[in-house]
């Protein structure tokens, strides 16, 4: 009699389990070109990571977003709580970023939610890191139009 209530529950837990859904994606290293991708899923819960390095010092940005179908009010394409979360090892940096100064090293981005369209739900993600200039060749830079700016100063009281 257990093992037939064990076996009921089994069956039932299956009917009514819902699908979730979780792919890494590995991006490398992110720099200045921007990487987008599209992502459709057919139903259920996802937990997709995004797996990148920034090599120098970078200014980074980040989004995803939704992109939801409707017809008569019936959500086609939706998806409930999207979310976007970056991490550095396991601490969470922000919830979502849009302007972010990142150190050199390995991260993960999670975009995770739940497929609420009757044919699916689809996101893109998209990421970029631009380096900051280091303190030298910025101050290289700022001599070297204090340069400029005094021979044209010199070159004008000479004439």
């Amino acid at each position: 009699m257990k093992m037939m209530s064990n076996l009921l529950i089994s069956i039932l837990m299956m009917l009514f389990a819902t699908s979730a859904y979780s792919t890494t994606y590995n991006i490398g290293t992110l720099g200045t070109t921007p990487y987008v991708n599209y992502v459709a899923i057919d139903d259920g819960s996802f937990y997709d990571l995004y797996e990148f390095n920034i090599a120098t010092q970078s200014s980074g940005a980040s989004n995803v977003t939704s992109h939801t179908l409707a017809s008569f009010g019936n959500d086609i394409f939706a998806i409930s709580g999207l979310t976007l979360e970056i991490y550095s090892g396991a601490d969470l940096l922000i919830g979502d970023y849009q302007s972010l100064m990142l150190s050199a090293g390995d991260y993960t981005a999670a975009v995770y939610g739940t497929v609420t369209g009757s044919s699916g739900g689809r996101y893109t993600f998209s990421a970029i890191a631009a380096p900051v200039p280091e303190a030298s060749t910025l101050s290289l830079m700022l001599a070297g139009f204090g340069l400029i700016g005094f021979m044209s100063y010199r070159r004008r009281n000479l004439i």
